[in-house]
This record gives structure tokens, sequence and C-alpha cells, in this order.
């Protein structure tokens, strides 16, 4: 979901759903993938710029011996071009 916060100014929100493939050493795992995420972009024209963050939670974090499983949170910047 995006809020506009100014004319050139969006925030983001929402949940997504993924399936997780895991290989560690011999052995390999997989499970569903929940998140929850947020994003901030600012519009120029056709351009954007902009970040987002995430945080993974999976079904069975399981993924080895020693491991703190396969959750995990994940930060990206954003440059890009609006088709529309």
């Amino acid at each position: 979901y995006r809020i506009a916060v100014s004319e050139k100014v969006k925030a983001g929100f929402g949940p997504g759903i993924g399936y997780v493939r895991s290989e560690i050493a011999d052995k390999t795992t997989n499970m569903l993938a929940g998140q929850l995420g947020a994003s901030l972009h600012y519009n120029y024209e056709k351009y954007f710029v902009g970040g987002e963050a995430r945080y993974q939670f999976t079904q069975g974090s399981d993924v080895g011996a020693g491991n703190n499983g396969a959750e995990n949170w994940r930060a990206l910047l954003k440059v890009g071009y609006n088709f529309y």
C-alpha cells in the first residue's frame, strides 16, 4: 500500500509471501516465508529514488546445526523509471 506524503514523496508498507530454499553443507531446507516491509520513494518526473526495509520470517527456521535460522532483515536502495 502506498500513501502520498507530499506531491513527490510516497510512503509504503505491506505484507508479502514467499518460498525459501536453503542449502547449507549437505542439508536442504524448503519453507514458506512471510514478510513485513516499509518503503519511502521520491519521484522526479518519470524517475524515482528510494529505500525499502523488510523483515522475513519463515515457517521452519531450522536450517542446520549452529545456525540461528533463516529469518532475516533486508534493506535496499532503489533508483528507477516509472513507465506509467
